[in-house]
């Protein structure tokens, strides 16, 4: 299957490439991003840039991709999604220095509609920590709802167990921003 790039008005999803590597370093060797997340470690170093590379790019894009988000100017950070027996899951990162842009929102909103379209997804899952109100709100906005609790480690915070929010969106519930707002 043919690695599926998306578009937005401001942004490119793209196969993540070994052109990435010093500006992953940077951007995703921040505590404030891995803190957030279960699996990136921190320190994230070239050799932890390299594997992620690797993986995103021998990834079956039939059941999981790992989209690189590109603001023109090159990686600004990156968004995945798993897609299984109608469920889809997703997970993401922005680098520090494209906080408060709206970047997330408009590639979660696209990746959700590719999903939806083109992968016969009913129902995508999330996760966040709870102490992480940014993308929380991210997610209700998408019209995500809580599903669950847990704790599950975070390697970013040295594996320590982390209250963690499960969440769900069927179809039905997709509030697709682009189509409300025409």
């Amino acid at each position: 299957m043919v690695f599926p790039e998306l578009k937005t008005d401001r942004l490119r999803l793209r196969m993540i490439d070994d052109g990435d590597l010093d500006h992953l370093v940077q951007l995703a060797n921040s505590y404030a991003i891995a803190s957030m997340l279960s699996g990136m470690p921190h320190p994230f170093t070239e050799e932890t840039a390299r594997f992620y590379i690797s993986r995103g790019r021998t990834n079956d894009p039939a059941s999981v991709v790992l989209w690189a988000i590109d603001d023109g100017t090159g990686l600004v950070g990156c968004i995945w999604a798993k897609f299984e027996d109608g469920t889809g899951w997703t997970g993401y990162w922005m680098g520090e220095p494209y906080w408060g842009r709206g970047y997330m929102g408009e590639a979660l909103r696209t990746v959700l509609r590719f999903g939806f379209e083109h992968r016969a997804v009913t129902r995508f899952e999330a996760g966040v920590f709870a102490d992480n109100p940014a993308s929380s709100h991210l997610l209700d906005k998408m019209g995500f709802s809580k599903v669950g609790e847990e704790s599950i480690p975070s390697k970013g915070r040295g594996d320590t167990m982390v209250p963690h929010i499960r969440l769900a969106l069927p179809l039905a519930d997709f509030v697709d921003l682009a189509e409300a707002e025409s």
